[in-house]
């Protein structure tokens, strides 16, 4: 099997709103000098080949993605463009697994195999500062530039009159100029034994990353390599009714890796260690009601070692932001899902999820102990509830369809570990209505029917802007308003 793959965006980037305050507003203007764009151009392809060995399978999986992205953001978020950023950016990415998989009839059944991958990515981003006056005379001058006693304030630079595109350039700066390649070799080993009305599962993967950093401006390069052993084991129980119970373990990871500042003094990138994650959880699936009624619930514990969260400090003058390792946290949660088919025409669905998330005691950030406060973005409670209706009208296979979904999101904290902006809790309720058959489907949409205002994200942010406010602003990203659409589609 063989696949390519093309893909361009022009689109939107980073559509923050501004808030100078915790009540969050919830504009629905992006109050910005230029309209943020990204664009992206995405070319991939993927190769799979199965040799057939009798009782088992070798697999290749080969692919590999090349993408180039330029993405521009308006960082004051304000009318008059003081402060921008460019972002050049290319990502290239290969990948190969190769595994030996069991395909007997047997009580047991075993997946062995190795995987590598390679992410090369180059950064070119520049801070443009950009304020550009002209007076009554015809020179141009930036209010900007005098308030960092640039040469221009005086609307004069080497004799001559500051153009717009000098001043510019005057007070372009390099804000990431890198180059950084990740690498991953993994081996990996999966078995499942069954016998009368149980199942065990046993799997292991041995796990190397390596992460090589480079500061283009600062000349400095690091680099950082671990090994991670992530073992998993699950036991599944077959009860009576087509019902399960079962009870899982397993460890995950996600690697380290380097900011690109290197603060004050120091020689080297400033990095931040792998984060580790050991999740328990135990649960039972099952039918009911002669199998018009499906279930099921779990509960689930997570001990997080050394979290990464976002940071942002002030060091030479500039604000660095990048990634740290603060702590340790604990997450307990349960969790629920049922799908009644109440009628042969209508189906209605219910899911629900809470956690309880904490960072543990000592857990120290600028001489605070977050012991007991709650990591950012958990959400405490969220629901869905849902409605699906297909009946058939007329003759032929023509089909009335309809839907409703009700999703609720719970309160959450926004980006920061430390000092975070509550963000609070939202409902969404979208619909379809249409008309199909086997071949074809035209459908009517409504997204966010209520027009509710929320955030998907809030953060504390730098004010660039510097001319309103306090030193920090927060900002979130608006999700979608009330939007009405028509689709068709044609199954050949």
């Amino acid at each position: 099997f063989a696949s390519l793959r093309y893909n361009e965006l022009d689109g939107p980037n980073n559509l923050w709103i501004r808030d100078i305050t915790e009540s969050l507003s919830h504009s629905n203007v992006v109050a910005a000098s230029t309209n943020p764009r990204h664009d992206r151009d995405t070319i991939a392809g993927m190769l799979e080949l199965t040799l057939d060995l009798n009782s088992w399978d070798l697999v290749s999986l080969t692919s590999y993605t090349d993408t180039d992205s330029t993405r521009t953001t308006d960082l004051d978020i304000r009318e008059e463009f003081l402060l921008g950023l460019h972002r050049p950016e290319t990502m290239k990415v290969f990948t190969q697994e190769i595994r030996l998989t069991s395909t007997h009839d047997a009580p047991l059944q075993w997946i062995v195999g190795a995987y590598y991958s390679l992410y090369e990515e180059t950064m070119r981003s520049n801070l443009i500062w950009y304020d550009v006056r002209e007076d009554a005379d015809g020179n141009f001058s930036g209010t900007l530039g005098c308030a960092l006693e640039m040469p221009t304030c005086s609307g004069v630079w080497a004799g001559e009159p500051v153009t717009p595109q000098q001043e510019q350039d005057f007070v372009l700066t390099p804000f990431e100029l890198r180059n950084r390649d990740k690498t991953h070799l993994a081996a990996f080993i999966n078995a499942t034994y069954r016998w009368t009305d149980w199942e065990l599962s046993l799997g292991a993967r041995v796990d190397q990353w390596e992460n090589e950093s480079e500061n283009l401006d600062s000349g400095i390069s690091s680099d950082e390599k671990e090994t991670e052993f992530l073992p998993r084991v699950s036991l599944v129980r077959w009860l009576p009714g087509g019902s399960m119970a079962y009870a899982t373990y397993s460890v995950g990871y996600e690697p380290g890796g380097f900011n690109l500042a290197n603060l004050e003094g120091v020689t080297e990138l400033f990095g931040f260690d792998a984060e580790s994650a050991t999740s328990y959880e135990i649960g039972w699936k099952g039918l009911l009601m002669d199998g018009r009624l499906q279930a099921s619930v779990a509960a689930f514990y997570i001990d997080y070692e050394d979290r990464q969260v976002e940071f942002q400090v002030e060091s030479g003058g500039s604000v660095i932001e990048g990634i740290v390792n603060i702590g340790d946290s604990e997450h307990y949660g349960l969790e629920g899902e049922l799908t009644f088919q109440a009628t042969p025409s209508l189906q209605l669905s219910a899911a629900a999820g809470w956690v309880d998330a904490e960072w543990k005691s000592g857990t120290i950030v600028l001489g605070e102990d977050l012991g007991g406060e709650t990591p950012p973005n958990v959400q405490d409670f969220s629901w869905t509830l849902a409605a699906d209706y297909e009946r058939a009208i007329g003759r032929g296979d023509l089909k009335l369809l309809g839907g409703v979904q009700v999703a609720h999101s719970g309160e959450f904290e926004g980006l920061q570990a430390w000092d975070p902006v509550t963000n609070p809790d939202y409902t969404v309720i979208n619909a379809q209505l249409g008309i199909g058959t086997e071949q074809w489907e035209l459908m009517m949409h409504v997204k966010n029917l209520t027009d509710e205002d929320y955030y998907l994200d809030v953060q504390r942010f730098p004010n660039f802007y510097l001319l309103d406010g306090d030193e920090n602003i927060i900002i979130g990203t608006q999700g979608q308003p009330r939007i009405f659409s028509v689709s068709f589609n044609y199954r050949f």
